[in-house]
């Protein structure tokens, strides 16, 4: 197994993700942890940031969970990291399988479910817009 790494699934477009990628790079590496990207387009300019790159279907969540896992097998895994809204569920569901810290699948839930969003601001006693008072 390679050095620790965090897998990042989806990197987004140059225009609106390359800033992030930058920034996670330069502080993984400060951390001793190498990048790995499993991504549904041949990588162009995310290159330099990579320690290794797969192209995959990412919308095909088996293949999703197939890659992450031998993604696993190749890295010591500390983390994972999706910004990509479709695949912000399957990434956490990863995350939970290899047991890394994220928001995890609940969380989630609790983002994307606007009701149960505020059904749980609600019950923690904490406004929202929207939630009458």
């Amino acid at each position: 197994m390679s050095n620790p790494a965090l897998l990042v699934i989806g990197s987004g477009l140059k225009y609106y993700r390359e800033y992030l990628v930058r920034s996670v790079a330069r502080r993984a590496r400060a951390a001793g942890l190498d990048l790995v990207l499993v991504n549904n387009i041949a990588p162009t300019w995310q290159q330099p940031y990579f320690s290794e790159i797969t192209v995959a279907n990412v919308f095909d969540h088996d293949v999703l969970r197939a890659q992450a896992r031998a993604a696993a097998r190749r890295w010591s895994l500390a983390g994972l990291v999706c910004w990509d809204e479709p695949l912000v569920m399957p990434s956490a569901e990863v995350a939970a399988e290899f047991g890394l810290p994220g928001l995890g699948v609940p969380g989630v839930h609790g983002c994307r479910d606007k009701k149960l969003t505020r059904e749980l601001l609600t019950a923690a006693d904490c406004r929202s817009r929207g939630t009458p008072w």
